[in-house]
Formats: C-alpha cells, sequence, structure tokens
C-alpha cells in the first residue's frame, strides 16, 4: 500500500464508532493469525523441497493464490500447487481459524466449547479438529529401551454417532456397565513408558487382553535387554521371553519393590482420563485419534506447543518420529 494511502486509512479510523472499531480489530487479528499460517506452511514446503504431484526439487514461483498462499509450478509435470497441497487444509477458506483451533486443542476444549470461541457451528468445529488429527497417530516412538512400566487402561465401548449396525440396545450415557471387573464392554489401552523420559507407546487392545494381544501390540517397540515393571499379570510373564526383556512384576499389596513399581504409568491413566472426561465420551472408532492427541501434549505440556502441533498437522515432524 502506497504511504499516502496509508495514512489516509490511519486517519479515517478516529471516525469510527466502537462496533465499527471491533470489526477493524478483529479483522486486523485475522490477518495477523494468516500471517502466521504461511510462515508454517512455508516450513512445510521448505521440509518437503519437492513437487507432491511428481517429486521434482525445482519448483518455480508461481503467483499467489486467493488466500495470499505462495503457489509452485513444477518444471517437470507442470502441476501448481501451494504448501499445504496434500494435506487437509489445502481447500479449507478460513484459513486463519488453523491458529485458535489448535489453541483450543492445546487447552484440551470440547467440541462445543471450540465453536464458541471460534463463533462457527459445532460440525464445523468438529471437522476441523478431525483434519488435525490423523498424522498424531504415526507418533508412536520407534523403540523404547531401559527401565519400563507397562499397564492398561480401559475405556467403556462407545457407538456414539453410529446410527446403523450398532451391536447392542442403545442406553443414555452415564449407564452403568452390566459386567464388573474386564469384559467385552471395554476396550484395553496398553501403555508402555519408558522412565525419565516422555515416550509413551499407546496401542489399543481387543477387549479382554492376552499374551498373544499384548506380544503383538509390544513386538517390536521394547529393545531386547529392557526391565518392563508390570502388575503382576502372568501375560506379561510369558511376553518376556518371546521378547528378549527382564519382566518383573509388583503385587497389587505391596505396590512398590524397590524400583519394580507401576505408579509412573498409572499416574499416566489418571491424567489420561481426566483429560478425556471433558469429551463426555469419545465414540471407539475415535480413540486411537484422541489418544495420540492426548500423547502430543502430554510430551510437551506447555500450552506454546502448539505451533509445533500446527505443523505436525501439515506434516511437518518435530518430534518422536
Amino acid at each position: 500500500m502506497q504511504i499516502s494511502r496509508f495514512e489516509r486509512l490511519l486517519g479515517m479510523l478516529a471516525q469510527l464508532n466502537g462496533p465499527q472499531l471491533r470489526v477493524i480489530k478483529s479483522k486486523v487479528g485475522e490477518c495477523d493469525k494468516l500471517e502466521v499460517v504461511k510462515g508454517l506452511a512455508q516450513k512445510r514446503q521448505e521440509a518437503r523441497g519437492a513437487c507432491p504431484h511428481c517429486g521434482g526439487v525445482d519448483p518455480w514461483r508461481w503467483g499467489m493464490t486467493a488466500s495470499g498462499q505462495s503457489r509452485y509450478k513444477c518444471k517437470a509435470c507442470k502441476a501448481t500447487f501451494t504448501p499445504l497441497t496434500g494435506t487437509g487444509f489445502e481447500h479449507l477458506r478460513n484459513k486463519h481459524m488453523l491458529i485458535e483451533n489448535a489453541a483450543c486443542m492445546a487447552e484440551g476444549l470440547s467440541v462445543r466449547a471450540t465453536a464458541e470461541r471460534l463463533g462457527v457451528n459445532k460440525k464445523t468445529a468438529y471437522h476441523l479438529r478431525k483434519k488435525f488429527m490423523p498424522l498424531l497417530e504415526k507418533h508412536q516412538p520407534e523403540i523404547l529401551a531401559g527401565m519400563l512400566e507397562a499397564d492398561e487402561a480401559f475405556f467403556r465401548k462407545s457407538y456414539k454417532g453410529q446410527r446403523k449396525d450398532v451391536p447392542r440396545p442403545s442406553y443414555k450415557r452415564g449407564t452403568p456397565a452390566m459386567k464388573r471387573g474386564i469384559n467385552d464392554e471395554h476396550v484395553a489401552v496398553l501403555t508402555t513408558i519408558a522412565r525419565g523420559t516422555a515416550d509413551v507407546h499407546i496401542v489399543i487392545l481387543p477387549s479382554v487382553p492376552s499374551m498373544g494381544s499384548i506380544n503383538d501390540a509390544l513386538d517390536g517397540a521394547i529393545a531386547p535387554g529392557s526391565v518392563l515393571c508390570t502388575d503382576g499379570s502372568k501375560a506379561y510373564a510369558a511376553v518376556g521371553p518371546m521378547q528378549g526383556i527382564d519382566v518383573r512384576s509388583v503385587s497389587s499389596i505391596e505396590h512398590v519393590d524397590g524400583q519394580v513399581h507401576v505408579q509412573t504409568v498409572n499416574s499416566l491413566h489418571s491424567r489420561m482420563k481426566d483429560w478425556m472426561y471433558c469429551f463426555k465420551g469419545v465414540a471407539t472408532k475415535n480413540l486411537g485419534l484422541y489418544l495420540a492427541w492426548f500423547r502430543f501434549f502430554n510430551r510437551d505440556r506447555s500450552r506454546e506447543s502448539w505451533p509445533n502441533f500446527v505443523l505436525d498437522s501439515f506434516g511437518v515432524p518435530t518430534f518422536n518420529t
């Protein structure tokens, strides 16, 4: 903008009333967030460094999109693309919402609370959230080593949002389970954590954990020679020789036997369930996505980690890959 036009714009601000100034402030905020999105998207282009269509590594600059994103043209295949091509955000119109939505997810807000903050419909907030989560599932640690702890957390099976082929009659949320203990009304979430780190390996098991399902979940995830502390389940003792690890158990009465305990993983499960509570029940089909979301922010509890969260959703890994 020319300096004379900019000065004229500044002079007109004094003529605006309160509601008009609030609109201007809102628009300026949107522009600021859009600039942040552009910067993060550019980091994705730098990390990718190639045409998403053919893999060509020498693209031209090819103008701008209507939303202000840089456009590129591949010299090899002549196709055009932007830094967000290939992501779920490619055709999103209100890209400034990515920043505020990421901040809401960093705080673990519900869909309803997120919709109120963004000023959108609940369905819009939900679909925007679903665009962020798929890549986070890949953030399992490559391998855990050292002193480890493993235990299961149980979540009630939920068919929330499912209209057909529900295997049981529907009931009101909060209805007690029909069975006690470990049963097929729940799914087991096997959680393995390395002490002294934030590396957490999470796998959803069948309803009743068995030696076979636990062995499949831990296969290749634990370095041989590691020490795995458990709560006394016989299934883990059988898995130890198969994985080449030393399994040590502590009884439910003693809780702690020197260095052998599962208090670290139990503390993790407590935070996990407290964090999941605000969602008032997550559909079992989406449980893996929400657990990956929890794992991301459990590793970096700072609210300032949302820029990394946006980069990860763009496909630029920031850790734990």
